[in-house]
């Protein structure tokens, strides 16, 4: 199954959501779900700062039954 989700970033103004935001993204994705990170928005400068940070936020907040693999987009 393959899920597109486009996030504006506003989840950081809603911590409480945060988890449960992130839950739902792997829902039904199995216990190895891949994730194309597309920092498109921000600056190119950005890019690689930030995708460990957000590869890490999504990470802490599910189950430790899954284990996700991120890529960095990079065109």
């Amino acid at each position: 199954m393959t899920k597109y989700v486009l996030n504006s970033g506003g989840i950081k103004n809603a911590p409480n959501l945060k988890r449960e935001f992130h839950q739902e993204l792997v829902k039904d994705l199995g216990n190895s779900p891949k994730f194309l990170l597309c920092n498109f928005a921000q600056g190119r400068e950005y890019w690689e700062e930030k995708f460990q940070g957000y590869s890490d936020a999504i990470s802490e907040d599910l189950q430790d039954t899954v284990s996700p693999t991120f890529t960095l987009a990079m065109a």
